[in-house]
């Protein structure tokens, strides 16, 4: 009795030995299919062959409780445009795991290529809601509701979309301007903005930043920087954008410029800093404060030319800002004189009269601007744009040779395409078709993969094609 005993508990282990390997065997062969098939899927760029969908129905039936197999075959029936098979896919891959952020979230696509929008509204929502730490499908599943709302319009449709974006940009800050980048079209007024920014210090800034130099909406910007309070007042990039928001605002920015250019992490930073305030002053239409500024930024940073750089660019500019009224006085005289005249002769003398006229008056405009520039060329000789100012001053005085030798000193210093390209515009207007045409090949050999220096050498080409039919 004993003795059947044992052999029947041996036989049983024996067979339960059997079944578990088998299983084993079972399981293995499943995931062996399903490694293939998934292989075969992203090699393919999501287009598979049929033997991936071989491989993925072999490991559903070697171990029908894996949801991945069933969730690549509803992205590659969705892909094929059979989106009941697709449901019925991700549907199985739900049901072995209702967690699955992504079935649900492929799954309301499937339903809402069928048409049945509450069914993918219901899925989207369930898909957020159990991959609240991943803020990439948050941001999906806000586009799709976003995407919804472009075409029909409803208010809670784009109010759905806006909560989702706020939670992905939670989730993820570099999210959040992809996200006021999706919905800058339709120029939302700042209240609607501010429904996707989370409510961080980072979270305002980048929104501020984005806001301001972006969308031109300085306002808003500025209530963001407010927002982000004192939390970011140790960082130059803040105060720096801030200081900016405050200047298109036409509001004193003068103080957080100073530190944030205390605080740049380097000098090419600092210089980048000063450089780019120049184009902000013109913009605000500040330029007379932004000469006080750079003066008093040489004072700070002595060794620095940019603040050089910039008060010579803006003394420049509204030199010639000055210069419009009166040229346009000599420029019609000129021609009332012209239509006087007796002979030839006569309007040579006439345009001989203005051209030194007209030089008279732009060299008395441009004296301190030309002075102020040959003394910073003395401390500074090596700064391209220096000379580059020079050359333009020298050249609206009719002073043709001197700023020649400028632009070409320009372009060999700084070696950059633009001051070279600039030498040979120069050169073009003086008629010096040749020696254009041999300077823009240098260009082109200097910069080989510039296509700037391409269309400029066969410009140079043209033009000195022109001056031989002319011969």
């Amino acid at each position: 009795m004993k003795t059947g005993l044992n052999i029947l508990v041996f036989v049983a282990s024996l067979l339960v030995a059997l079944l578990g390997g088998w299983k084993t065997l079972r399981l293995y062969q499943a995931r062996y299919a399903f490694r293939l098939a998934e292989n075969l899927y992203y090699d393919s760029d999501r287009n598979p062959p049929p033997r991936c969908r071989e491989r993925l129905e072999t490991s559903i039936r070697r171990a029908s409780g894996d949801p991945e197999p069933h969730y690549l075959l509803g992205r590659i029936a969705a892909r094929e445009r059979c989106f009941e098979d697709a449901v019925d896919h991700l549907q199985n891959a739900v049901g072995i795991n209702p967690f699955d952020g992504r079935a649900l979230y492929y799954l309301g696509l499937a339903f809402a290529e069928q048409g049945e929008r509450e069914k993918a509204s219901e899925a989207m929502v369930q898909a957020a809601e159990t991959a609240q730490n991943n803020a990439a499908l948050q941001f999906r599943v806000g586009y799709y509701f976003w995407s919804w709302w472009t075409r029909e319009g409803r208010v809670l449709i784009l109010e759905k979309a806006f909560s989702f974006f706020h939670d992905a940009a939670k989730g993820d800050l570099s999210l959040l301007k992809r996200i006021l980048k999706t919905i800058e079209a339709y120029a939302f007024h700042y209240p609607n903005l501010v429904k996707v920014i989370p409510d961080t210090p980072e979270a305002h800034f980048l929104a501020a930043r984005y806001l301001g130099r972006n969308r031109g909406l300085w306002k808003p910007a500025l209530e963001e920087f407010e927002k982000a309070g004192s939390a970011l007042e140790d960082r130059h990039d803040f105060l720096y954008e801030r200081g900016l928001a405050r200047l298109m605002r036409d509001e004193d920015p003068r103080d957080d410029l100073r530190r944030a250019l205390r605080m740049a992490p380097d000098l090419a930073t600092r210089r980048k800093r000063i450089r780019e305030m120049s184009s902000f002053y013109r913009f605000a239409d500040r330029i007379e404060e932004g000469l006080d500024f750079w003066r008093e930024l040489e004072k700070a940073f002595p060794r620095n030319p940019a603040p050089a750089v910039n008060y010579a660019e803006n003394a420049l500019e509204l030199a010639k800002q000055s210069m419009a009224g009166p040229m346009a006085e000599i420029e019609a005289e000129r021609r009332k004189a012209l239509q006087e005249a007796g002979g030839p002769k006569a309007k040579e003398e006439v345009n001989e009269f203005f051209t030194r006229k007209a030089r008279a008056a732009w060299g008395k405009a441009l004296a301190d601007v030309e002075a102020y520039l040959m003394q910073q060329l003395v401390e500074f000789r090596d700064e391209a744009l220096l000379w580059v100012f020079t050359a333009r001053t020298l050249a609206l005085q009719q002073r043709f040779d001197e700023a020649e030798l400028h632009f070409r000193h320009a372009a060999e210093i700084g070696n950059h395409v633009s001051y070279w390209i600039e030498f040979v515009k120069f050169l073009l207007r003086r008629g010096k078709s040749e020696e254009a045409w041999k300077t823009a090949i240098r260009v082109k050999v200097l910069f080989p993969d510039d296509p700037k220096a391409d269309a400029m050498a066969k410009l140079a080409r043209k033009n000195l094609a022109r001056a031989g039919e002319n011969r």
